[in-house]
């Protein structure tokens, strides 16, 4: 099934990866514009100690007139933005969540996907994904205000925008990859955003696609990403954490026992987590301190591949993905990277991206399957644990 969904459904953020690893090194270049729409909040049973997510407050919904939720975010606590590709897979969507409920779905003119989302402030964020141009995709920004999405802006230099962060409505960065026509290989890019106008794209050399990106200070930001995608490479990878500082990029540190890096977050200015997936096909964390990555992931084996976290204190994170069934989404609370007991959520086929507005509650989005139909859905959890 995850291969027929990656065979229907275009790239989007991390979901790449989880494509990208059932058919694992065919034709890698191409699947960049293929994936199935994973990602995963599960209610997981932990002791008070590492976290635990409650079962009992866990609602999951679905969300007609989408193909899949790729990444949200919570300006306020009762508000939420969500964003994706509809049924059709012909535009990206927007959908707002009100106190959990999601709304009807908003098509977002000139794009082919949205990926991912930030929120400077409480009415007003920035989306990025890409639209389809000709015989290839282009990167692209859209302002969101009050639920309602503005004109569309194409980034030059980069095929997919995959992931954005914003520390202030003028301090956005977004990240993504360019694919070169001549050599097929996949460079990261990076692209400052000033209140919806996208600057130009910065290429990071070395460094195939940036999937994801936190700043834990408006000077500073990490974005991960692996270091292999082109056709003919290297069997061999790894995951990457790229510092940029000032909106310019870094040198890129290598995570040997991880294969991909694809979200992270940071609960503390010094202190972050970075989730992906392990050489083994499962599901890893990795620690960050004042910028450098542990040598080391907590691996998984319940998890096929973690995709996002979201931190909803200074100590307690919940990271979200799929099972390694590949059957169920998945989540994982972790308290100062102690993870608890990752457990899979009925309804759901894997989650997409996670925030956790208040200390309490999060909302988590991706794709929920009934036979051969796939569909956005959202869950809202309530978090145990400081």
């Amino acid at each position: 099934m995850a291969i027929k969904a990656a065979e229907s459904a275009m790239l989007i953020r991390k979901h790449y990866r989880a494509a990208a690893l059932q058919v694992k090194r065919q034709m890698r270049l191409r699947r960049l514009r293929a994936f199935s729409i994973a990602a995963v909040l599960a209610t997981a049973l932990a002791s008070i100690a590492t976290g635990s997510i409650a079962s009992a407050a866990t609602i999951t919904q679905p969300v007609p007139g989408t193909f899949g939720l790729n990444s949200i975010a919570c300006p306020t606590a009762g508000t939420c933005e969500a964003v994706g590709v509809s049924s059709s897979l012909q535009s990206g969507v927007v959908v707002t969540v009100s106190g959990g409920s999601p709304g009807s779905p908003v098509p977002v003119t000139a794009t082919q996907q949205l990926t991912g989302i930030s929120c400077p402030s409480a009415t007003l964020c920035e989306a990025v994904g890409f639209a389809a141009i000709g015989n290839s995709d282009e990167g692209v920004v859209t302002q969101i205000v009050n639920g309602a999405p503005s004109d569309t802006q194409v980034v030059p230099g980069t095929n997919t925008l995959t992931a954005v962060t914003c520390a202030a409505v003028t301090a956005c960065v977004a990240v993504g990859y360019s694919v070169d026509s001549s050599s097929h290989e996949a460079d990261g890019v990076v692209v400052p955003v000033d209140n919806g106008v996208p600057g130009s794209a910065e290429p990071v050399p070395g460094v195939n696609p940036l999937y994801g990106i936190a700043c834990p200070s408006q000077a500073t930001c990490y974005a991960v990403g692996d270091t292999e995608m082109a056709v003919g490479a290297p069997t061999s990878e790894a995951g990457i954490l790229l510092p940029i500082a000032n909106g310019v990029p870094q040198t890129a540190t290598e995570v040997p026992t991880t294969e991909a890096l694809i979200g992270v977050a940071c609960p503390r200015k010094k202190v972050c987590f970075a989730t992906g997936v392990s050489p083994t096909a499962e599901g890893a964390i990795v620690r960050v301190n004042n910028g450098k990555p542990k040598k080391t992931a907590t691996i998984l084996p319940e998890a096929q591949q973690l995709n996002d976290a979201a931190c909803a204190s200074s100590r307690l994170c919940v990271a979200v993905g799929n099972t390694s069934s590949n059957a169920q989404g998945i989540a994982v609370p972790f308290v100062n990277g102690k993870p608890g007991k990752p457990q899979g959520i009925d309804g759901t086929y894997s989650f997409n991206g996670i925030s956790c507005p208040t200390s309490s509650a999060c909302e988590a989005v991706g794709v929920s399957t009934a036979g051969n139909s796939y569909e956005g859905v959202v869950v809202t959890i309530s978090v145990n644990g400081t």
